[in-house]
């Protein structure tokens, strides 16, 4: 009889102290024999109530800090951590079925898949039709996905998993993806497409994602909007002159002239004066020269 997959879930959180006990329950919670779960904590306190959680879990839950939040990091010190072969990264703010950790390896066996994703429902009650639709535009699928495993460019880091051998070889996640480090999972995903290896999205796989306002990236807290958007700018500027190779040329154009209008040309930035207005210019030019810097292959980490 074949031994099961060796299986590590990985999950960064960040100021999600309440919820992350209700995810841990359901992670734990699961129909796979034996899998390793690891929390990597870029918060800056621990809640009492999450160190008596993790008291209570202690052998079932490894737990890390960070001194300092960077989603990048925290994935690249759970892989580090992992001693699966096969590593599921989770968002902390999430809800799943206790199937979940066996329908991602059901995707490995019997196949040379290097990654795998799934669904995501975004609102109670949701219908899978709009769900599939919903992945249908956001990996650019065509066809039908309502069974059927069918390959994807690029994946979303909350709903992953991964062969842990070509994380190494990709050179793991690129740690300059930093703040709310928007496109760090489409980086990753398309460097392991360029070592020639496949990527699937299986609609068995399903996942709720709660998306609270507080915590994670904090790209839904209207008190930090503008900041997270201009952010997102420059690292999706960065993420396609990075990869120009495999995004493509009109790709890149179109992030270069949104990046630059986000950055750098706008009114609110004029508004401020012309220091501002010089340090968006100055922010747009590093983000494109660290790209070219970085070339097609990010930055390589070697393992432990």
């Amino acid at each position: 009889m074949r031994e099961p997959m060796n299986v590590s879930v990985v999950i960064p959180t960040y100021n999600r102290n309440e919820i992350l006990p209700r995810t841990l329950d359901m992670v734990l919670d699961q129909t796979w024999p034996e899998y390793q779960v690891i929390v990597v904590d870029q918060s800056p306190v621990t809640a009492p109530a999450l160190a008596s959680y993790l008291e209570a879990h202690r052998g079932r839950i490894e737990y890390y800090r960070l001194p300092k939040p960077n989603s990048s990091v925290a994935r690249n010190v759970g892989i580090h951590k992992a001693k699966g072969d096969i590593i599921i990264f989770l968002d902390d703010d999430i809800e799943i079925s206790r199937d979940y950790v066996a329908s991602h390896l059901a995707s490995y066996e019997g196949t040379t898949v290097s990654g795998v994703t799934g669904l995501v429902f975004w609102e109670r009650g949701q219908a899978l039709a709009d769900a599939i639709a919903g992945a249908r535009t956001a990996y650019g699928i065509r066809g039908d996905l309502s069974e059927t495993a069918v390959p994807v460019k690029w994946m979303c880091g909350g709903n992953t998993s991964y062969r842990r051998k070509v994380l190494f070889e990709a050179g793991l996640f690129d740690e300059r993806f930093t703040g709310s480090a928007w496109a760090e999972d489409a980086d990753m995903a398309v460097r392991i497409r360029r070592l020639g290896h496949e990527l699937m999205l299986n609609p068995k796989i399903r996942l709720f994602h709660l998306a609270l306002p507080s915590g994670g990236c904090y790209a839904r807290d209207p008190a930090v909007r503008d900041r997270v958007v201009k952010e997102r700018a420059r690292l999706w500027t960065f993420y396609c002159v990075k990869n120009w190779d495999m995004v493509g040329l009109r790709q890149v154009l179109v992030a270069l002239y949104r990046g630059y209008r986000a950055l750098a040309l706008n009114r609110p930035l004029f508004r401020a004066g012309l220091k501002q207005v010089v340090q968006g210019h100055v922010v747009f030019i590093g983000a494109i020269y660290e790209a070219f810097r970085g070339g097609p292959h990010g930055v390589a980490l070697p393992p432990e």
